[in-house]
Formats: C-alpha cells, sequence, structure tokens
C-alpha cells in the first residue's frame, strides 16, 4: 500500500511543486497535482490491464508451513484453496474473527482475515497448501473511511498496490504534469514511463511471492462494504 501524499510529494519534487502542507495552503496546486495522479493512476490501468480486458487478476500462493501473513497487491475479490481432490475449495472471509486475539493454532486454512494489511490465513498452515487469489486491478484507491473506487481525490488516499506500481504512476503524472506546462520535460519523462512500464508488465505484473516480508497492499473486497481491513464486519462473504 502507497500513501497518495507520498505520490504527491514524489511528482511535486520531479516538477519543482511545492510539497503537500495542508489542504489550505495552495489549494489550485493541491488539486491540479492530484488530478494529475488520478489520470496517471487511470492511464496506467488501461496500459495494464483494461486494454486487455484484465479487470480482475487470478493470482496463485504456496503457503509456507508455520507462516500465516501474505502480502497481497490488490483488493481481494475471492479466495479458493486446494483440496486433496485437485478441486478448489471457496476460503471464506472470517466475520467473526477478531484479527488481533487470534488463538495460534495450526492446520489446513478454512478462513482468513486482514491485519495489517496483510493476508491472515486461518488456521495457521501447518504445510504447503495452494491459495488461488482474485483480486481487482482497478478498484485501487482506498479512502480514509475504508472504501474503494477507482479515482483519486483526496491526500489521504491511499494506493492498494505495489511501490513499483506507484512509481510508474508518478512518472506517467510526471509526464502529464509537464505536458500542461508546454515544458519539453515532458518528453523525458513519456520516455522514462514507456520504459518502466515495459518492465513492470515482463516482470511485475501479476506476481505473489508467499516469501515476501512486508505489505504490497491488501484488503478484503465485499460488494456492500468495499475494502474490509483488519475489523471483523457483520454480514456474509459475497453477494
Amino acid at each position: 500500500m502507497t500513501l497518495v501524499k507520498d505520490m504527491y510529494d514524489s511528482l511535486a519534487l520531479k516538477t519543482g511543486f511545492p510539497v503537500y502542507t495542508n489542504d489550505t495552503d495552495c489549494p489550485d496546486i493541491n488539486r491540479f497535482l492530484l488530478e494529475t495522479i488520478s489520470e496517471g493512476l487511470q492511464s496506467t490501468i488501461d496500459n495494464l490491464y483494461i486494454s486487455n480486458n484484465v479487470l480482475e487478476r487470478n493470482d496463485t500462493i504456496k503457503t509456507i508451513p508455520n507462516k500465516n501473513n501474505y502480502g497481497i497487491e490488490g483488493l481481494i475479490k475471492n479466495i479458493q484453496i486446494q483440496g486433496d481432490n485437485g478441486c478448489y475449495d471457496p476460503l471464506p472471509y472470517n466475520d467473526y474473527a477478531n484479527p488481533n486475539d487470534l488463538n495460534e493454532e495450526f492446520g489446513r486454512p478454512e478462513s482468513y482475515v486482514i491485519k495489517n494489511g496483510y493476508l491472515k490465513l486461518l488456521p495457521t498452515p501447518d504445510a504447503e497448501y495452494t491459495i488461488k487469489i482474485c483480486v481487482s486491478t482497478t478498484d485501487l484507491v482506498m479512502s480514509d473511511d475504508d472504501t474503494s473506487r477507482t479515482s483519486v481525490t483526496h491526500i489521504n488516499d491511499s494506493i492498494m498496490a505495489s511501490d513499483r506500481f506507484c512509481d510508474l504512476v508518478v512518472l506517467k503524472a510526471a509526464g502529464l504534469t509537464f505536458a500542461r506546462l508546454q515544458n519539453a520535460t515532458a518528453e523525458i519523462y513519456a520516455g522514462l514511463y514507456e520504459a518502466r512500464l515495459k518492465t513492470f508488465l515482463e516482470h511485475d505484473i501479476g506476481t505473489i511471492e508467499a516469501q515476501r516480508g512486508h505489505i504490497r497492499g491488501g484488503g478484503h473486497y465485499d460488494s456492500r462494504f468495499g475494502l474490509i481491513d483488519d475489523e471483523p464486519r457483520n454480514g456474509g462473504y459475497f453477494d
């Protein structure tokens, strides 16, 4: 997960604008840069996913015995676990578990929660299991009230994606900023963006490493609640 404020400050430094201080200082600049970040995000999502009709991404991880925290890039829409017969069974979100007060039990995972942005399997895997995860590739913006959407509207928003993805968005936004200022530097950033985009397509997209030791974004997506994070919610699993 990457804070929009960090992306804003990175864009400001690249383009010569002041970094963010508050909503009342330089409101026109604040609005301009946030709109440019949002446009850069939409363009990048389109280049990576929508143009290829990939509105959802299916990833597979192999669990590690005695490890139950896994980094996920994107908003989780559903999870399945492979059974002994090779078929996959739904792995539901545990509405009643308190992520901050979980007993350490081991076995085949039967449900999951989100704790501090990590996917936490319950019980903790006692062996290697194959998990399939379907994530949204478009609803990557999370507001501070835990609702998800496709566009950036506020400095307190977060992008549920990797730092490398968000760096790509900032490069695109920098090119757009210079283009609107009719500055020739726009061409330099356009070239940097295209080169980084190619690298991302070749090496980054659609990969999850179970061994990853830090959050790469994540959350449980429910059509009624949006992003479900650390707090248990009432209600069913999927509509």
